[in-house]
């Protein structure tokens, strides 16, 4: 307020200083007017306001999975614990995303009250490390997997591994491995243990009432006992015994004991003793060895090429139609009965109109499918007279209570024979001197 006499703070005034003082931005006209017009000269008063900087706010990554695995039992639906499946492997497919990426911002300027700019902090970018097989999209808001396999956190990174490698055996302490891509295991399978995996399998040790299951090449350094072995292409394996083998293409063997084998492709079991005794052995191409048989004259049946499976289908697909065929006998007699109710009273109970109509539908789908099933007997009939220019080439021994089909003839072997070659000649199976 004015003293000793002088004059109050105008309006022009207080505009004044401001404008010689350069503040020109976020002036508070509505206190100024009160200042003055409530003479309020004895304290303190804001009469300008900037406009405060708004700082960036710093990048943030979201991972979807978590960095450690459990390693734990899983409990199913029944409350009952697999030891097992401890889920220590964690298959994701290509394209599958790891973690969603916020990006830094730089904040926004504000305005002092000279009208200056005011520069915010920028915010700092998130911290993205990657490792083998994950990416980054062009947008930078994502990590994802360039390729299926087993997601691992190391390093304090992810990465995806296309190998799965179990340095010991696959037991208690590891679990059923379930892959989609390679799988190295340096030791065993242990009893009731299984792997399996979407490429190839390597077992450096043996395979113990275990199952291997592969899509790629099974390879079994040491051998298998009361296993059961599958691949989508080749089995290599050092001896079998009591194993079931079933291959795409084809099996190497060193001796293969009381096994159960399908293979798609040639069987070689003529390297070291190269020995096929007992069990059942079918190859739909070629078959080699060096002693097939024992001298007990222990059962071994062998098969050779695919006419002798040919046959197989075609049996069962005449048995199915047999069997179809009486099953329609019994549907017609019902329709027959039921339409003959239905034209003597005009119509029927509820409950049988749906057996006759049940009944109807059920005839054409029997005709459907036994027309489809007509139709892969004639394809079988024209396969089968094509016959294939195939064999069985035994090295050394060739031993009594064998019994061999090359397509679809039969040898019983009565005697011994050695450094031989069996195939088929005017429809018969002969055997020739190596």
């Amino acid at each position: 307020s004015a003293q000793n006499g002088g004059n109050d703070v105008t309006r022009d005034q207080v505009f004044n200083e401001l404008k010689a003082k350069g503040i020109v931005y976020g002036i508070d006209y509505v206190m100024i007017n009160k200042i003055i017009n409530q003479k309020l000269f004895d304290k303190m008063h804001t009469i300008a306001h900037c406009l405060p900087a708004k700082d960036g706010t710093d990048g943030t990554i979201t991972f979807l999975y978590e960095k450690k695995v459990s390693g734990m039992p899983k409990e199913d639906n029944k409350g009952f614990v697999d030891y097992r499946d401890l889920g220590l492997i964690r298959n994701i497919e290509k394209g599958t995303v790891i973690a969603n990426i916020t990006k830094e911002t730089e904040g926004e300027a504000g305005i002092n009250v000279k009208n200056e700019k005011i520069n915010p902090k920028p915010g700092k970018p998130a911290k993205v490390t990657y490792s083998e097989n994950i990416a980054l999209t062009e947008d930078g808001l994502q990590l994802y997997a360039s390729c299926s396999g087993n997601l691992v956190y190391k390093n304090e990174r992810f990465s995806v591994e296309t190998v799965v490698r179990i340095n010991g055996d696959i037991d208690i302490s590891t679990g059923n491995i379930d892959f989609v891509g390679d799988v190295v295991i340096k030791g065993d399978v242990r009893e009731g243990f299984s792997v399996t995996c979407g490429k190839s399998l390597t077992v450096y040790g043996g395979a113990f009432s275990a199952k291997l299951t592969a899509e790629g090449k099974i390879i079994v350094k040491n051998g298998a006992i009361g296993s059961a072995i599958i691949s989508g292409n080749v089995v290599e394996i050092d001896f079998a015994e009591n194993t079931s083998i079933d291959c795409f293409e084809e099996l190497k063997a060193k001796n293969l004991i009381s096994c159960n084998v399908f293979c798609r492709g040639n069987i070689f079991c003529n390297t070291g003793t190269g020995t096929i005794i007992g069990g059942s052995i079918i190859a739909t191409k070629n078959l080699y060895a060096s002693v097939i048989g024992a001298k007990s004259y222990l059962a071994t049946n062998i098969v050779i090429g695919d006419n002798a499976i040919m046959m197989q289908e075609k049996d069962s697909l005449s048995k199915k139609l047999e069997e179809m065929r009486q099953e329609e006998e019994k549907l017609t007699k019902i329709v027959e009965f039921l339409s003959a109710k239905k034209a003597e009273y005009g119509k029927l109970p509820q409950d049988k109109n749906e057996i006759l109509v049940s009944a109807r539908k059920t005839i054409l789908v029997h005709k459907h499918q036994a027309l489809q099933m007509q139709n892969r007997i004639g394809e079988i009939d024209e396969y089968l007279e094509n016959k294939q220019d195939l064999f069985l080439e035994c090295r050394k021994e060739l031993h009594p209570g064998v019994r061999i089909t090359i397509n679809d003839a039969v040898i019983k072997i009565k005697e011994l024979y050695q450094h031989c070659k069996l195939f088929i000649h005017e429809g018969q199976v002969q055997i020739a001197v190596l």
